[in-house]
């Protein structure tokens, strides 16, 4: 079968989670038509976060991606699904790993065989279609979670129409989850979170003709070392959650971290130089006067509508 343009979908099919955007999507979607587009070249785009799709040069590396990847594809039932092997998912492998053919190839192929270890598209099936809203989805151990490390999947669209994302950090109770769920449930619900996400994501991208990423915003207000510090959990974040990361190439648009503490701006003045430059201009450390910030990239109502849901 031909590959087909880059952001478009095969023939949409049971199997196609890039084939229609959910109700809600849409919805959103069609809320966020309402905010005037950023003009490229316009003196604002600096503080853009529009991504757009490929361009020539990139659309010919992906056919080429394809062709170094035909016979891992071959083999990997992962192969019929557009979030997962599509032209945008392969497209955001090269721009991850900053157009290298060889370089995206073996980042997909960790990809694959993460899938296969964990059975990842078995649970595709199941959670692919599904939205990408914990207040619907009823992923595994979903209540305990709320109770326990609480967070809003999708809080609406930015004005560059990317997926925004809440934490509470300060609402984290680390250990405490583990106890509740063990560490293969918080394993089995952000799996099932992930696959959510990605079929989100390519719905998104397609319908809106962009790529679509999420924009996170992490609210440490109240927050200190001591309840960050667990053990268990950075024993099951790099067992689990990190090697799952690295898959989800290209997902991240920004990270605003919010009612920053001045413990935690010295921590990260100490570490940035090990972290990639790439990664570092997507992070914004934030104090107590954050709104204008994130007014750039989000609605006064969403947020407000956010920041208010656990007080």
């Amino acid at each position: 079968m031909p590959t087909p343009a880059i952001g478009s979908t095969s023939s949409p099919s049971s199997n196609d989670s890039g084939a229609v955007p959910t109700p809600t999507e849409a919805m959103a979607v069609e809320e966020h038509r309402r905010v005037p587009l950023v003009v490229m070249g316009d003196a604002s785009i600096a503080e853009s976060l529009y991504v757009p799709l490929a361009s020539e040069s990139e659309a010919a590396l992906v056919c080429e991606l394809r062709k170094e990847l035909a016979d891992d594809l071959a083999r990997a039932p992962s192969a019929k699904f557009e979030d997962v092997s599509g032209d945008i998912r392969l497209l955001r492998f090269l721009r991850g790993w900053d157009h290298s053919i060889l370089e995206a190839a073996a980042a997909v192929r960790e990809m694959l065989a993460l899938r296969a270890k964990y059975d990842l598209d078995e649970l595709h099936e199941t959670w692919a279609h599904v939205e990408c809203d914990h207040r619907t989805a009823d992923f595994p151990h979903q209540e305990a979670i709320d109770r326990l490390k609480p967070g809003i999947t999708t809080a609406g669209l930015s004005h560059d129409g990317h997926v925004l994302v809440f934490e509470p950090l300060r609402h984290h109770q680390y250990g405490k989850v583990l106890e509740a769920i063990g560490d293969t449930g918080m394993r089995d619900h952000y799996f099932a979170q992930c696959e959510s996400r990605m079929g989100q994501l390519q719905r998104l991208s397609v319908s809106q003709q962009r790529m679509v990423k999420m924009v996170l915003v992490l609210d440490w207000r109240g927050v200190s070392l001591w309840t960050i510090s667990c053990r268990r959990w950075r024993e099951y974040d790099s067992k689990y959650a990190t090697p799952i990361n690295k898959t989800l190439a290209e997902g991240l648009a920004k990270v605003f971290v919010i009612n920053t503490p001045g413990w935690a701006v010295g921590f990260y003045n100490q570490i940035k130089w090990w972290i990639p430059k790439k990664t570092q201009s997507k992070i914004a450390l934030l104090g107590v006067n954050f709104e204008p910030e994130l007014l750039k990239v989000m609605s006064k109502e969403t947020m407000e509508s956010m920041l208010s849901a656990f007080e």
